[in-house]
């Protein structure tokens, strides 16, 4: 009560301030508005204008352009800098109601080659994004288009990936989600221009990042530390996803790649992206820009799933494999991308903006798995004749999209300036008529399981049974899945900045409504025998000879065409029960809808070499859910099922301090404290409700989940190289309460449910992660001759986590948060001629508590926590541009087909082990 009262006594004190200050009368005040470029009038993004007397500092926007109103009439020294130029200072006479014009170009540091600062694509863009990161108050690190492009980064993920203290969650050979500072997805944000974007599957929060392409980004923006006016739901970091948009001069850029994946015998995949822009009018006031880009991918997948456990004859126990699944995947991904953009200048510092994006992703593949289960251990490796075998046969049918529009603009007033955004986002994952066919096979097998190799464990047929043998299988179950989830989310937000001597303050208010829902409607057929289909009539003919390494045999594998039209033929072949599939279905369907509101007010003060930023931000959310309640009776049959709804509502107060103290015009010491959270997930939330007789068991939502929060803490010092560089050394602390455990089970005491066993996800007491990271990046321009074109880019992160887990007592560490991760990096510009080889290492992490206190074997064995496999990957890009501005260029990802997978306990207790091969593509790029 008190903080919350205190929160408020803050905001409306900060408000009064504002507008008591109010802008100056026109009469009293003038403008300094211009430009800054390098000797060959490109646009420096970035640039840092100081003003002396007036103890303000402005960073010029993607067209190098900036405007100062409000300033008080009189003489004023300016410093325009810039990393990797030599810095201009001009005097500047302000006259009362007058707009004084700045232009300033500037030359090259003397140690860096001009072909590195201007010229190179790369570098270029490197150099901006230093700029930017120097300027910024808080903790950000910034990846623009050129060095995106560098190395063959084929979805916003994989780029990511590169930056310090993130690392990635793969799928299918790409990235697909992205831990910062050693925090789970769900405790990141996600933006497109600022704009908050729902995430298109089911149950999490954190968006699929593989949906949208590299291709269409103009910069990532990582802020690792936040300020009052950033949405708080962010204790890991935000990541803003910054569209290209249209700058001063005429620009074209077309490209085209194809290549090969060793994997599955050679599967094709190939790219184009294209994007236009061009200011039109008086003054160039208008700007357009326009990009698409489009890629299909024919991978390939190797897997093998193993189930680890133990098994005890006589002597304690020991571990085995019990089961395993044979997996082959053939992918047909392809994701398409349009961006673009429309602003107009209204005149200095003031304009209006339409931005949109829009990523369409089709995740689509056939899968085959064939599965042995062994029987009973006689021995530690023989089984006795009741092991069985399985195959079954999908098309999985993932469609992902999404998409986001913005309109606002800013207006300078003198002291004054406004911005504004209104905004609608959308997403979606759609499994439409998705089919599966399960074939049952021999069920009187004895197994030979030998897992000398734990990496390759075999499972021999030793009674003569054939388990290649088609014949020996029949048509079991017959499953057709309609899956539909879509999110959408409406928000408006406004700001006012007040400039005043010594710094800035800012205050506004920001509403965002989301909307999202699941219907699952899958139907589930047994298969009833009349009549019956054996699988020697319904095969299919793709074949993999080298399939793991010609490890393992494939052996006859289903049709799925064959199947559907045997089923559509014989509509008696297969039954369905509609109660069961309300069994399956009716948990999994849902709605939701959040409201947040949000204010903040901050202010940023320039004292001496200090930059001193802090405010508070107040978020309410209000929040309802409908799930539903499905009970089955003592024989496990579905009974009945009941909307049930549920709400929450809780208010946030978030304080946050950013300290940058210049050391030298090249070196920042930075000191953060922040408060953030992280709103539950909405799988977890829907007041769901499955009640088993039989089990005696529930599982249930929770509405009543209280989002998680951190205080946030960081220390870090930074230097900027003249030759295009920086080095950096950090460490950051999180100390979180309400941390969220999923699927946790508890007993029921008391009630209808007494002794019941219940799963639900809850909130724990505590947890933390420390850590520190390190950053080097430079362009090694002092070697002599051919020398000076190397460069490197290194960064390295360790973090140590401990959470509280109801009932355990071993404190282990944060779900999915990675030890320790690096990326190594050498580069080469010289010339025309550019290269880059690059290493990225992210390390074991949990990824899903399972151990239970008195498991057979202990933390470490076979019943222990699921873990993440580490990931080492090697990747490669070289080009070449000619002067007409024709690139030649050629990549390599995963050269070492990095293994991907999952182990329970220790690594020799592996649940999945998965290959993809490695990819070449070559191609050509024209920009103009």
């Amino acid at each position: 009560m008190f903080s919350n009262r205190l929160a408020r006594v803050f905001l409306f004190s900060c408000l009064a301030v504002f507008m008591l200050a109010g802008p100056a009368p026109a009469e009293e005040s003038g403008m300094v508005a211009g430009r800054v470029a390098d000797t060959s009038n490109n646009s420096l993004r970035g640039a840092r204008v100081h003003f002396d007397q007036a103890h303000l500092t402005v960073v010029t926007d993607s067209d190098g352009r900036f405007a100062v109103g409000g300033l008080e009439a009189g003489h004023y020294t300016v410093t325009i800098s810039y990393t990797g130029f030599i810095s201009d200072t001009r005097e500047v006479e302000v006259a009362a109601g007058a707009e004084t014009p700045l232009e300033a170009k500037l030359h090259p540091d003397l140690h860096v080659s001009e072909t590195v600062t201007v010229t190179a694509s790369r570098p270029r863009g490197e150099v901006e994004a230093l700029n930017q990161q120097q300027a910024a108050q808080n903790e950000v690190n910034v990846l623009p288009a050129d060095v995106i492009t560098s190395l063959p980064n084929t979805n916003v993920a994989d780029a990511l990936g590169r930056l310090p203290s993130v690392s990635l969650e793969r799928d299918e050979g790409e990235g697909k989600y992205v831990q910062i500072r050693g925090t789970e997805p769900r405790l990141s944000n996600f933006e497109i221009n600022g704009v908050h974007i729902p995430s298109p599957e089911s149950s999490v929060r954190n968006v699929k990042l593989d949906i949208i392409p590299s291709d269409l980004v103009g910069t990532l923006e990582l802020h690792k530390t936040l300020t009052p006016d950033q949405d708080a739901d962010a204790i890991g970091g935000s990541v803003n996803l910054v569209t290209k948009t249209a700058g001063d001069q005429p620009y074209v850029r077309v490209s085209g790649q194809g290549g090969y994946t060793d994997s599955l015998g050679g599967r094709p995949l190939y790219q184009t992206d294209a994007t236009y822009s061009k200011r039109f009018g008086v003054d160039k006031a208008t700007g357009l820009l326009i990009g698409g880009s489009y890629d299909w991918n024919g991978r390939g997948i190797n897997d093998i799933e193993p189930s680890p456990g133990t098994t005890d004859l006589g002597q304690g126990p020991i571990p085995v494999f019990s089961a395993m699944d044979v997996r082959e995947y053939r992918y047909e991904r392809s994701r398409l991308g349009l961006a673009g953009s429309l602003d107009h200048r209204l005149g200095p510092g003031s304009s209006l903006f339409l931005r949109g994006l829009l990523a369409d992703f089709k995740n689509y593949g056939d899968r085959w798995v064939s599965s042995p289960s062994a029987g009973s251990f006689l021995t530690s490796t023989q089984t006795d004749d009741s092991g069985s075998m399985e195959r079954t046969v999908q098309n999985r049918r993932p469609h992902e999209q999404i998409y986001s529009l913005a309109a606002g603009g800013q207006h300078d007033l003198g002291r004054l300036a406004v911005d504004y955004t209104v905004s609608y986002s959308h997403s979606q994952q759609n499994r439409l008529n998705q089919l599966q066919a399960t074939y049952a096979g021999p069920d009187d097998v004895a197994f030979n399981v030998n897992a000398s190799d734990p990496y390759f464990p075999q499972f021999t047929p030793t009674n003569g049974v054939d388990i290649n043998d088609p014949s020996l299988y029949t048509l079991d179950t017959w499953r057709v899945s309609n899956e539909k989830t879509f999110a959408h989310d409406t928000a408006a937000a406004f700001n006012l900045s007040l400039r005043h001597q010594g710094g800035v303050f800012k205050a506004g208010a920001k509403y965002r409504d989301e909307h999202k829902e699941n219907d699952v409607n899958d139907v589930y057929y047994s298969a009833t025998g009349a009549p019956s289909l054996s699988l020697a009539s319904a095969q299919d003919p793709f074949s993999d000879p080298n399939y793991y390494f010609g490890r393992y045999p494939l052996g006859p594998l289903p049709s799925l065409s064959a199947t559907q039209a045997f089923v559509t033929s014989n509509p008696s072949s297969v039954i369905d029960d509609p109660f069961a599939d309300r069994l399956k279905n009716d948990p999994n369907n849902f709605t939701a809808r959040e409201r947040v509101t949000a204010a903040y007010a901050m202010d940023t003060l320039k004292l001496g070499a200090a930059s001193l930023a802090f405010g508070l931000r107040l978020e309410h959310t209000n929040a309802g859910y409908t799930g539903n309640k499905v009970v089955a009776d003592a024989k496990g049959h579905w009974v009945s099922t009941n909307p049930v709804s549920g709400d929450n509502s809780y208010t946030d107060v978030l304080p946050s301090v950013n300290l940058r103290y210049e050391i030298d015009g090249h070196t920042n010491l930075r000191a953060a404290y922040g408060r953030g959270l992280s709103r539950p997930d909405f799988g977890d939330l829907p007041p769901y409700f499955v009640e088993s007789d039989k089990k005696q068991t529930i599982s249930a939502g929770n509405p009543d989940l209280q989002p998680t929060h951190s205080n946030n803490y960081d220390l870090m010092v930074e230097h900027y190289l003249s030759t295009v560089g920086v080095l950096s050394a950090g460490f950051f602390y999180k100390d979180l309460k309400d941390p969220i455990y999923p699927g946790v089970e508890t007993d029921v005491a008391g009630g209808p449910y007494d002794g019941w066993t219940q799963t639900q996800a809850i909130n724990g007491p505590k947890a933390h992660i420390a850590g520190f990271e390190l950053f080097w990046q430079q362009h090694l321009t002092f070697l002599p001759g051919a020398l000076s074109g190397f460069g490197v880019m290194a960064n390295y992160t360790h973090t140590q986590s401990k959470a509280t887990v109801p009932g355990r007592t071993d404190e282990p560490q944060l779900l999915r948060t990675t030890p320790n991760l690096f990326n190594v990096g050498l580069t080469y510009d010289k010339g025309a001629f550019s290269a880059r080889a690059a290493v990225t290492y992210n390390d074991a992490n949990i990824w899903e508590y399972n151990y239970s206190p008195g498991a057979d074997l202990g933390i470490p064995g076979p019943n222990g926590d699921v873990y993440l496999y580490p990931h080492t990957q090697l990747d490669a890009q070289a080009s070449y541009t000619f002067r007409n501005g024709l690139q030649v260029l050629a990549n390599m990802l995963n050269v070492n087909n990095e293994v991907f997978g999952f182990y329970q306990g220790s690594p020799q207790y592996q649940i999945q082990r998965e290959y993809y091969g490695w990819s070449l593509s070559l191609g050509l790029r024209y920009v103009r």
